[in-house]
C-alpha cells in the first residue's frame, strides 16, 4: 500500500495515509465542539451530513433531489436558480445518462482533457457540463455538486478552492492523473474509513468514495481546514 499521496499540480497538498484518514473521518464525524454529545446546539462541524448523506433516493438520473441537496454543500444557489435547473432537469428528454459510465478513474484521460463526441463514454460528462451551465447563475461547481450527488464514482467535485490546486485547463485529466497515480492510497482510505464508519459510528451515512476523498483532502488543504479536520478526526478515533 502506499503510505503517502502528492495531489494537485499547481499547489500540491501531501498527506500521509494517517494524516488523511484523521482528516476524512474529522470532516464526517467531527462537530463544533468535540468535548460535548453531537447535538442541535453542537452540530457536526462539515458538510458531510448536509450533502453526502442526505436526499438519497433509489432513482437512476439527476433529480430535484440532487439539486436541494447541492445546497447542503454550500452551492449557494437561491430559489430562482433552484427552480430553473429543476425546471430543466424535469423538462430534457433524455438527460445525459452516467448509470453504465465506468468509475472517473477507469475512464480514458485524454476524453477527460478533450471533449471525445459521440460514441465515447466520456462524453455524458461533457453533456452534464454544457446542459447545467446553459442555465443564468450555474457554474462548473453547482453542476459538479448536483450531479456528483447522484454519481458519486463518476462526476468529480470541485470549486474554487479545489481548483486553486489545479490548472484552468485539464482539470478533469488532472483529477484522473492523482487517482490513478495515488490507487493504493485512495484503495486503503476507502477502505480504512469505511471500517471505521461501520465499527465505530454505528454504519451511520454512506461509504466515501475516492472522488468525494480527493475533494475532501484538497479542498481541506486549500481552503485552511485541514488542521481543525485532523485534529477533530483524532478526537474521533481516541474516544470510538
Amino acid at each position: 500500500m502506499k503510505s503517502k499521496a502528492k495531489l494537485g499540480n499547481v499547489t500540491t497538498c501531501d498527506y500521509t495515509i494517517d494524516e488523511a484518514i484523521h482528516a476524512i473521518v474529522g470532516y464526517a464525524f467531527g462537530t463544533v465542539d468535540p468535548s460535548v454529545p453531537w447535538s442541535s446546539s453542537n452540530p457536526y462541524a462539515f458538510a458531510w451530513h448536509s450533502y453526502d448523506t442526505v436526499l438519497q433516493d433509489a432513482g437512476h438520473n439527476v433529480s430535484a433531489s440532487d439539486v436541494l441537496a447541492s445546497t447542503g454543500l454550500n452551492s449557494n444557489i437561491g430559489s430562482k436558480v433552484m427552480l430553473r435547473l429543476i425546471a430543466l432537469l424535469e423538462n430534457t428528454n433524455p438527460l445525459p445518462d452516467l448509470t453504465s459510465t465506468p468509475h472517473f478513474w477507469e475512464l480514458d484521460a485524454s476524453a477527460l482533457a478533450k471533449e471525445p463526441g459521440g460514441g465515447h463514454a466520456e462524453q455524458a460528462l461533457w453533456d452534464w457540463h454544457r446542459l447545467l451551465t446553459s442555465l443564468d447563475g450555474v457554474a462548473g461547481a453547482v453542476m459538479s455538486k448536483v450531479v456528483h450527488h447522484r454519481h458519486p464514482t463518476v462526476m468529480p467535485l470541485w470549486d474554487s478552492k479545489v481548483a486553486m490546486a489545479y490548472k484552468e485547463k485539464g482539470v478533469w485529466a488532472s483529477m484522473h492523473a492523482d487517482l490513478n497515480e495515488n490507487e493504493s492510497f485512495f484503495v486503503e482510505l476507502e477502505q480504512r474509513f469505511e471500517f471505521y464508519r461501520r465499527n465505530y459510528q454505528a454504519g451511520d451515512g454512506v461509504e466515501v468514495l475516492r472522488l468525494r476523498l480527493l475533494d475532501i483532502l484538497v479542498w481541506g488543504e486549500r481552503s485552511k481546514k485541514r488542521s481543525e479536520m485532523e485534529d477533530l478526526g483524532k478526537k474521533c478515533i481516541a474516544s470510538s
